[in-house]
């Protein structure tokens, strides 16, 4: 369908070719950006041909919809909807190049967002976070499937192919006028360690960007907690402690105290044993083993 250029969406995808003076402009096929927008408009073309974008349906891991942290979650879900909609078209090449990452990013945003929002961050923070968690693997595009979803370890070549994604990311990413250098930053830094061990400069402590130490944290939080074709979930007590034992080398120590706060050990609608019986965690405070309840304390 034509749509009037100023009804035109970032995201949408041009159905025929964009020529001026019979110079192409753009080819068919291509997602609209807020540049390319911004392009026609100086050349004076008043409408395009385009179709939709597609918006992915937004859903959460089982840790984030049992998180009692009253409506943060919905909201940050609310809020990673807006940003796919208005954000980066790269985001709908991601979902279509590889589900698992784009859902890990999801939940990456809105574990930021919310833990961001429960420390009375800023409104511009918390953006940063949701926009920064949804685009902080983008360079895992220029990265061959066969790697990303490969069951087992990466060997040596594989690793060092990995690795270049935070780069690519960034260089994807920094054209993009519409991003805040922050976001980009995410995108380039969320695999630095505290120390400096990490990729792919070696920063470390203060020269780090803090939002991508954030990231960082709710990044590897995700990933090992998650349910992936390849591999299981691991125990969130075992993921907590990665975590904290990560404290000083991996991550900034301030804030893996502040999100192990954040994040309970157990979580509403949990399945836990109860010495030889099985409970359901039913609030941050109680556990139920049939008609019986128990302090969640008796769980440690």
């Amino acid at each position: 369908m034509y749509k009037r250029l100023s009804d035109v969406s970032i995201g949408e995808v041009l159905l025929s070719p964009v020529y001026m003076n019979k110079t192409l402009l753009c080819r068919a096929g291509v997602r609209v950006s807020a540049q390319m927008l911004s392009t026609f408009a100086n050349y004076g073309i008043n409408e395009l041909e385009v179709q939709g974008a597609f918006i992915p349906s937004v859903t959460t891991s089982f840790d984030l919809q049992a998180l009692n942290a009253g409506n943060l979650i919905s909201l940050c879900r609310q809020k990673v909807e807006e940003f796919i909609k208005s954000s980066s078209p790269l985001l709908g090449v991601l979902v279509d190049y590889d589900e698992c990452t784009f859902q890990h990013s999801i939940n990456v945003a809105c574990y930021a967002m919310a833990f961001a929002m429960n420390l009375d961050y800023k409104p511009d923070v918390v953006k940063t976070l949701g926009l920064g968690g949804l685009l902080h693997d983008i360079g895992k595009l220029q990265i061959p499937r066969s790697i990303l979803n490969k069951p087992g370890k990466l060997d040596d070549k594989e690793f060092s192919q990995m690795k270049t994604h935070a780069k690519l990311g960034y260089d994807l990413l920094k054209q993009d006028l519409t991003l805040s250098s922050g976001v980009k930053q995410i995108a380039y830094q969320h695999h630095e360690n505290f120390d400096g061990s990490g990729y792919p400069r070696n920063l470390r402590d203060k020269q780090e960007y803090y939002l991508a130490q954030i990231i960082h944290i709710c990044d590897v939080y995700e990933a090992l907690c998650a349910k992936r074709p390849y591999k299981e979930p691991m125990p969130r007590r075992r993921v907590r402690t990665i975590l904290y034992e990560g404290k000083s080398t991996q991550f900034n120590p301030k804030y893996v105290d502040l999100f192990l706060k954040f994040m309970p050990m157990y979580l509403v609608g949990e399945v836990v044993r109860v010495g030889d019986k099985l409970g359901i965690v039913i609030d941050d405070k109680t556990v139920a083993v049939g008609s019986e309840t128990f302090p969640i304390e008796s769980l440690t």
